[in-house]
């Protein structure tokens, strides 16, 4: 797991909002949502980026309100577009605190 201010540039971080819309940030300031598209198409957007960047590493960001099978799907599409390993982005929890 990473934390939102430990992953550097250069990153793939492909972001779940709650409504189920999955965006693919690539290259693109962290304050931007990068471009959306389909889960159906997300593994191509993938295979297209890692064709020339093999070894970039891949991150999920997802909503916490998401399902985790939801995010797990995600997961799958994105291995099977080329991603090596495929991490998640937290945000840091203050112990004692519900998360969100």
């Amino acid at each position: 797991l990473a934390t939102s201010s430990s992953i550097s540039a250069p990153r793939l971080v492909v972001g779940m909002r709650a409504d189920g819309s999955v965006w693919v940030n690539f290259g693109i300031a962290d304050d931007e949502e990068g471009r959306r598209v389909s889960v159906g198409n997300l593994a191509a957007q993938v295979d297209k980026i890692l064709e020339t960047r093999p070894d970039l590493p891949v991150y999920v960001r997802a909503d916490t309100t998401l399902a985790y099978g939801r995010v797990i799907e995600v997961m799958a599409v994105l291995q099977q577009g080329g991603a090596r390993s495929v991490g998640l982005v937290t945000e840091p929890v203050q112990l004692g605190e519900p998360a969100p």
